[in-house]
């Protein structure tokens, strides 16, 4: 039995050790404590999954040529999605996403396919394919907008893409300024299919 004299001494010693265990468990920065053994709680070494459209370190990350007219683009990375379930949307079949930089131009190159029908064709009646290059770091006056106006031919076999097509210039307001274009790709191991 503890008498009234000694619950001071005891509640007080029963504070340190709460305190103790608590400071045990979470550091000064209030993180995780360091342990002496493996935890439940511990992280593990495993590298996470592939998050939508990354590729992992050294692993394929995927690269990209497009070229209109006498420009070439080349990119170092080039990530795709496949069907609705990849895609997230109900209408886009096929997409991809790919960002580069020239002459300081930081760009995002996007190839979409649309199919109205929402039954995830890549080709056919109605379907649309699309390829657009913009510059994002200055949306208010970009230094290159291209999009292309209509596809030729469009292949999607595996992880390889193939479009040619005619390119608008979105910088000018000419009429008739359409260039002739091609796109030549290999999705990333991270792309989702």
């Amino acid at each position: 039995m503890v008498t009234s004299r000694r619950l001071p001494i005891v509640s007080a010693l029963a504070l340190a050790v709460a305190l103790a265990a608590c400071s045990a468990e979470t550091p000064a920065g209030g993180g995780p404590a360091a342990t002496d053994g493996p935890s439940s709680d511990a992280p593990t070494t495993d590298p996470a999954p592939a998050t939508a459209g990354a590729a992992q370190p050294g692993s394929n990350r995927g690269s990209a040529t497009l070229t209109i007219g006498d420009q070439v683009y080349e990119f170092d990375s080039f990530d795709c999605a496949s069907g609705h379930e990849n895609t997230e949307s109900d209408d886009f079949s096929f997409t991809t996403n790919s960002f580069q930089e020239f002459d300081g131009v930081r760009t995002q190159m996007q190839f979409t396919v649309y199919d109205p029908t929402s039954t995830g064709r890549t080709e056919g009646e109605g379907v649309v394919h699309e390829i657009q290059l913009d510059d994002i770091s200055n949306f208010g006056d970009p230094g290159i907008s291209w999009s292309m106006d209509s596809a030729e031919s469009v292949s999607i076999d595996g992880h390889e893409v193939s479009v040619s097509g005619t390119f608008d210039d979105g910088l000018t307001e000419a009429v008739n300024e359409a260039l002739p274009g091609a796109l030549e790709a290999v999705c990333s191991d991270g792309s989702r299919f």
